[in-house]
């Protein structure tokens, strides 16, 4: 595998670093309740109630949660965001937190019914420096990332996130009086 594999195919085992689990979390309304794709090393940092590992195969598994935080595997995009956009529009997650680790995914899910851009999107104005296996430092980043906020409030998403890059929100997000009236929604209150 090159340093720069387009997915991660071959080994996606990358973990998400402190300080955006806990942008995560103040956007989750203070808990993570499920890490669907995760391993104990890297819920060491996570601190989820509950995980699914490799073993659990956690895209068979019904992911009733209040808050669900993934960082998915990279050779399992296009499946993890059926999965979780299946899980939220049957009421069996109410809220979660995806990170995107490469841009690129937003063209892989391009075709799929529901995109990240139809929910509350973070563009990172900086690349997140994800953590290896032994959760140090994987080096410079190479690819830019996004982080998708399903089922919570547009102004909670911006207000955790404030100052790591631009925002948008799509056609399913979650209006707060506030901070964005109603029209910059598409009238989804």
């Amino acid at each position: 595998m090159t340093a720069n594999g387009r997915h991660l195919q071959l080994s996606g085992r990358r973990g998400t670093p402190a300080d955006w689990v806990e942008m995560s979390r103040a956007a989750l309304g203070g808990r993570i309740e499920l890490d669907p794709m995760s391993e104990p090393i890297f819920n060491e940092v996570v601190r989820a109630e509950r995980i699914f590992t490799e073993q659990d195969d956690g895209l068979t598994q019904p992911w009733n949660a209040s808050t669900v935080f993934i960082n998915p595997h990279g050779g399992l995009v296009a499946e993890a965001w059926s999965k979780l956009v299946y899980e939220w529009s049957v009421q069996r997650c109410e809220s979660a937190i995806w990170i995107g680790f490469s841009m690129e995914q937003l063209n892989l899910l391009a075709d799929s019914t529901l995109h990240p851009m139809d929910f509350s999107l973070l563009i990172a104005r900086k690349r997140i420096a994800f953590l290896g296996e032994d959760l140090q430092v994987l080096g410079s980043p190479t690819h830019s990332n996004y982080i998708v906020g399903l089922g919570i409030p547009a102004n909670r998403f911006e207000a955790s996130f404030a100052g790591r890059g631009r925002f948008s929100h799509g056609q399913f997000a979650v209006a707060r009086s506030g901070l964005l009236d109603d029209e910059q929604f598409g009238g989804v209150a």
